[in-house]
C-alpha cells in the first residue's frame, strides 16, 4: 500500500516561496501543521528560503478516520537555481526557473486568479514550446493535481511546458457542473482564454499545440473548452468527466479522449444523479460530441493491444482529420489512473502517459 504522505522534493531554490502544501504529497485530509528552522522562514502557509544552507521542515498531519496521525521531517538543501541559456519568457515577464514550478497571479473580469507552470529542463532556446494545462477536480487544486497527475515528470522526458490553473471555489463552471464555481457564474473560459494568451505571448507556448487534460470536473471543463475555445485549444483529454452544456458548436475541429473507469461511483460511466448534479452517461457526452465533429455515427471497437481491460471506441471521418477517442478501463474507480501515490488507483492505464500521447498528435 502506497505511503500515506511522501516528500515531493530534496532541494528548495533559494530566495524562493514555496506552498508547503506542495512539499508533500498525501491522501490524508487531516489539518496540517508547518514549522520550519534554519535557513528559511514560515508564514501564511508559505515558506521563504534564504540565499544558502540548509532548512528543516516539519509537518505534523492530525488523524482522520482513515489516516493516523502523521509525522515527518526532511532537511532540504537550498541551492542556486540552475543556470542555463534556455529561456521561455521575454525580458519583461517573471521568469520561469527550469525544473521547478512557479505559482502566478492574473486578473479576469477584476477577479484574481491563480495558477502554476512547470518548465522542465532542457528546452529549446528558441521556438515555440507545447503547452498542456492540466485541470483539477471538484475539491481539488493546481498543486494536487500536478501531484496526482506527475505530467511534470512527463514534461521532462518530452519537452512541453505544464500549466495548473485554479478554479475558484475549487471548482469550475463546466455548465451544469459544479460548485461554488457554477453557482456564481464565474467566467472559466474567459479565465483558460485569458491564461493562454499570457502563455504564448509571453512564455513561447505554441499556439498550434495547446493541449488541455482534466480529471472528474475538470474533465467537464475539458469538454466545454473543446465546445466554446475551440480556436485556442487543438485537443483535450481527460478521464471520468462528461459533456455538462446544453449545446456544443466547436468552430474550429478538436481532438478528443475520454477515459472512464467502468467502477467510477462519483462520475458513474452510466450517468447518475449525485450531489444535485445530474451527469450524462459517458457513451452520451461522446456520441454528441462526435456529431458536433462530424464523425461518423457508429465507432469502431477494438481491445488495446498489450493492455488486459482496456477497450477502445473510434470514431471516424471527423471533420479535419481529429480523432474522437473513448478507452473504457475495467474495474477502474474515479480516482486518476496510474497514480502511484493513491492505493485506489487502477493500474491498468496510466491517464497522464495515455492523454499526453493522444494530445501530442495533433497542431494547427
Amino acid at each position: 500500500m502506497a505511503a500515506a504522505a511522501t516528500w515531493t522534493r530534496s532541494e528548495l531554490a533559494s530566495k524562493s516561496t514555496i506552498t508547503a502544501s506542495s512539499l508533500i504529497s498525501t491522501k490524508s485530509i487531516g489539518k496540517k501543521s508547518w514549522t520550519v528552522s534554519g535557513a528559511c522562514t514560515y508564514s501564511a502557509l508559505k515558506i521563504r528560503t534564504k540565499q544558502t544552507g540548509k532548512c528543516t521542515v516539519r509537518v505534523v498531519i492530525s488523524a482522520t478516520k482513515s489516516v493516523p496521525r502523521i509525522s515527518m521531517k526532511r532537511v532540504f538543501r537550498i541551492v542556486k537555481p540552475p543556470t542555463t541559456t534556455t529561456t521561455v519568457v521575454t525580458s519583461t515577464t517573471p521568469a520561469l526557473t527550469p525544473g521547478y514550478t512557479k505559482s502566478f497571479t492574473i486578473k479576469v473580469a477584476n477577479v484574481s486568479r491563480t495558477y502554476s507552470v512547470f518548465a522542465p529542463h532542457g528546452l529549446p532556446a528558441t521556438g515555440e514550446i507545447p503547452m498542456l494545462l492540466g485541470l483539477h477536480g471538484a475539491s481539488g487544486s493546481a498543486v494536487q493535481f500536478e501531484a496526482s497527475s506527475n505530467f511534470d515528470a512527463i514534461a521532462s522526458r518530452q519537452k512541453f511546458i505544464v500549466v495548473y490553473p485554479d478554479g475558484l471555489f475549487q471548482t469550475w463552471n463546466a455548465g451544469a457542473c459544479c460548485g461554488g464555481a457554477q453557482t456564481s457564474n464565474v467566467d472559466d473560459v474567459g479565465f483558460i482564454s485569458a491564461l493562454i494568451d499570457v502563455m504564448t505571448t509571453s512564455y513561447r507556448a505554441d499556439k498550434n499545440r495547446t493541449y488541455v487534460a482534466g480529471h472528474s470536473n475538470g474533465g467537464m471543463m475539458a469538454y466545454r473548452l473543446a465546445c466554446e475555445l475551440s480556436t485556442k485549444v487543438v485537443a483535450v483529454a481527460l478521464q471520468a468527466g462528461s459533456l455538462m452544456t446544453q449545446s456544443c458548436t466547436p468552430s474550429v475541429p478538436v481532438s478528443l479522449l475520454h477515459i472512464h473507469g467502468d467502477a467510477d461511483a462519483v462520475v458513474a460511466i452510466n450517468g447518475r444523479s449525485f450531489l444535485g448534479y445530474t451527469f450524462p452517461a459517458a457513451r452520451t457526452s461522446l456520441d454528441t460530441y462526435a456529431l458536433a465533429s462530424g464523425c461518423g455515427g457508429t465507432p469502431t471497437t477494438k481491445s488495446y493491444p498489450g493492455k488486459s481491460g482496456v477497450t477502445i471506441f473510434e470514431w471516424s471521418g471527423c471533420q479535419g482529420s481529429t480523432q474522437v477517442k473513448y478507452e473504457i478501463v475495467e474495474d477502474a474507480s474515479h480516482t486518476w489512473m496510474g497514480n502511484t501515490q493513491d492505493s485506489r488507483a487502477s493500474m491498468k492505464l496510466n491517464a497522464s502517459e495515455e492523454i499526453w500521447s493522444f494530445v501530442s498528435q495533433f497542431s494547427r
